[in-house]
């Protein structure tokens, strides 16, 4: 029986603290944004809640592609006025590995 050819793909992760634009590395296929800090936040104009006191996660969502598609945008992201005492979110980025 021949060996299916897989498709190679990586994780990369990043914490952010700040409200700002950002890139996405090359050959994106998608991200998943974790709050994991003490602030409301918007990650591309979707809410994301802090976790309650206690725990260390907050709201978590996927923003991802289908099989061979590439996410070519920015990801904006934008905290809460008054920040808390920790503003933090996590992406995890999935990128597909050159051959």
């Amino acid at each position: 029986m021949p060996q299916p050819e897989y498709i190679k793909y990586n994780l990369q992760t990043t914490i952010l603290q700040r409200s700002d634009w950002y890139n996405v590395p090359d050959l994106c296929n998608g991200f998943t944004v974790t709050n994991i800090g003490d602030t409301i936040c918007t990650v591309n104009d979707q809410i994301f809640y802090p976790g309650v006191p206690g725990t260390s996660l907050g709201d978590s969502r996927s923003f991802g592609g289908n099989q061979y598609e590439i996410y070519k945008g920015n990801i904006k992201v934008a905290f809460a006025n008054p920040a808390g005492a920790a503003p933090q979110i996590e992406i995890v980025y999935k990128t597909y590995s050159p051959a």
